[in-house]
């Protein structure tokens, strides 16, 4: 594992959610992104919280990338979801910027919101 970690603080309020990303990982075949959300995304959609939540990216070389899974868990007191999503293939090494897409979604809605992330060189 090569695991190089890039701290992040960002947050964005889209409808009645706040997304904070806070790291993105880079690895030999994949990267990820760990995020929190409030409020917790719901099963229930009558409270209108989306209950799903995908990741896309694309950098700077014009590569793309896809959510390779990850995991997810709301907090105890059900203030927030935090996650971790994977993302496929590995970056480009020579990417030096990324966009990450968070596309929420329920039956009925679908909230969009994108970040930009500077990314060390790693030549």
């Amino acid at each position: 594992m090569n695991a190089v970690p890039i701290e992040m603080n960002v947050s964005i309020t889209i409808s009645r959610l706040e997304l904070l990303v806070h790291r993105l990982t880079r690895d030999t075949d994949w990267f990820s992104v760990e995020y929190a959300v409030k409020p917790a995304l719901s099963e229930d959609i009558s409270n209108g919280v989306p209950l799903d939540l995908r990741v896309e990216a694309a950098d700077d070389t014009g590569d793309t990338y896809t959510d390779g899974g990850g995991f997810r868990q709301n907090s105890g007191d059900g203030t927030q979801t935090r996650g971790t999503a994977i993302l496929q293939p590995a970056l480009a090494i020579n990417a030096r910027k990324l966009t990450l897409r968070f596309v929420f979604s329920s039956e009925t809605t679908q909230l969009t919101c994108s970040v930009s992330v500077d990314l060390p060189s790693l030549l």
